[in-house]
């Protein structure tokens, strides 16, 4: 998969440095070699911005450097469209770049109660920026961090989605666990893991989305980390 190397370093400057075209770019990628997903760091890094939501207006939303403004509040920055928020890859796809961009609040935003605990237990013994270092081997350059994955799983929930139509919110299944296969950015085989989420309510909204939710968290998050060290 050759093409996966080369078309994952489009993004890191020129039109595609911007975070919604990342976004774009990565879905590009993920139709052209058949993968559930692909994340890879923003060509500017974001770790810094909120996505600020206004009291007075619900419905409107924007990015605001560090901290939110007054009559506002901090949520996780989202990392698909709408009509896919409701699909397991979502919740996946958050917590994946939200490392990518050392962005722990969007991270532990997107946990279930179990890897909540699990990512609690973790923080104990060492803060989330050591954490991160540790994990990725004191490698910092955001635009050198891309992986892949490949849901296990028949159906709509494996296909690039690029593929998908917004056909309504079906019923879902609760606590979802499916077989995960990540690849590197050159498209190597880089582990197995299952992956397990949870469907649960968001706050002041008629959906619901699927939160990661490993008691195993830590053993994810490692080879997650080396995934996306990996050339």
């Amino acid at each position: 998969m050759r093409g996966l190397e080369q078309n994952s370093k489009l993004g890191s400057d020129g039109p595609f440095a911007n975070y919604s075209g990342r976004l774009g770019l990565d879905g590009a990628i993920a139709l052209s070699i058949g993968l559930t997903s692909f994340i890879s760091a923003p060509g500017q890094p974001v770790e810094n911005y909120r996505q600020c939501r206004y009291d007075a207006s619900p419905n409107t939303s924007s990015l605001s450097p560090a901290q939110c403004p007054s009559g506002s509040q901090a949520e996780p920055l989202l990392s698909m469209p709408c009509s896919l928020r409701e699909q397991p890859r979502e919740a996946l796809d958050v917590i994946i770049r939200a490392l990518e961009r050392n962005d722990d609040f969007t991270f532990q935003a997107r946990l279930g109660p179990d890897a909540k605990m699990a990512l609690d237990s973790i923080l104990k013994n060492k803060p989330w920026n050591e954490l991160r270092t540790q994990l990725l081997r004191q490698k910092t350059s955001l635009s050198d961090f891309a992986v892949g994955y490949q849901f296990d799983v028949a159906g709509a929930w494996s296909a690039p989605a690029e593929t998908l139509e917004y056909r309504g919110s079906p019923e879902s299944p609760p606590t979802p666990a499916i077989d995960t296969r990540f690849k590197t950015r050159s498209g190597a085989d880089c582990g197995t893991h299952t992956v397990r989420f949870l469907l649960t309510p968001i706050e002041g909204a008629f959906w619901k989305h699927y939160a990661v939710n490993n008691s195993d968290l830590e053993d994810l998050m490692q080879l997650v980390a080396s995934c996306l060290a990996k050339e």
